[in-house]
């Protein structure tokens, strides 16, 4: 969108938390914060309300830019020349970091669905090499990082039976950690999350693929 399209405006926030600290701080109470409103110079912004002690904090929130359709998208490509899309893809890849690994996956790894997985295998194992023992409670934290990850991947691939052998060797990995998943409930609770969606999956595929991967799971 065009900058003479956008309006500069000012707003304030009274008493920030510190999640917002990186805005210009004028005084204890009161920080002054600068942003754009789309087209209207004077917008209706939503109010949320915090309190902390025995101060009320004002966020005036605004949406800055609304995002087309993906039908929109693929007829605004269609438009591009071969060029055009190139460097927009390179510039998508600087962006984010997903952005980079999901170009990667496309690109390189995504002829090769068998060595795809067991390159992101020997990442869980990694991962779980490293988790944090000291208490359950860190330990059910890096363990929801290895999910996260792991469901990363598999966003990446798209393929319901990558999907599948994942998660299974995600909960064969839970079910060997020590200390054990059996003398807590919330990794016992993630554990059987995790497979009854895996099962749930299994149901959906081929009779002969459903044995397999049964077995592997139980």
């Amino acid at each position: 969108m065009p900058p003479s399209e956008w309006h500069y405006f000012n707003y304030l926030n009274v008493n920030l938390p510190q999640k917002y600290r990186y805005f210009p701080v004028i005084s204890p109470r009161i920080v002054i914060c600068h942003g754009f409103c789309s087209r209207h110079p004077l917008p209706d912004p939503s109010i949320q309300l915090y309190e902390s002690g025995l101060k009320i904090i004002i966020i005036f929130i605004i949406t800055i830019m609304k995002a087309v359709t993906i039908r929109e998208i693929k007829e605004e490509l269609s438009s591009l020349s071969p060029k055009e899309v190139r460097e927009l893809c390179l510039r998508l890849s600087r962006f984010k970091k997903e952005n980079k690994e999901l170009i990667t996956y496309l690109l390189f790894e995504a002829s090769d669905e068998a060595s795809y997985v067991e390159s992101v295998k020997k990442e869980i194992d990694e991962q779980f090499e490293l988790v944090n023992r000291k208490s359950y409670y860190l330990l059910k934290k890096s363990v929801g990082k290895i999910l996260r990850n792991t469901r990363k991947y598999i966003r990446y691939s798209l393929n319901k039976q990558t999907e599948i052998e994942l998660l299974i060797y995600f909960c064969i990995k839970l079910k060997k950690i020590s200390p054990s998943m059996h003398k807590n409930a919330g990794l016992l609770n993630l554990y059987n999350k995790q497979a009854d969606t895996v099962k749930k999956k299994i149901s959906l595929l081929h009779e002969d693929l459903q044995l397999d991967y049964e077995s592997a799971l139980d």
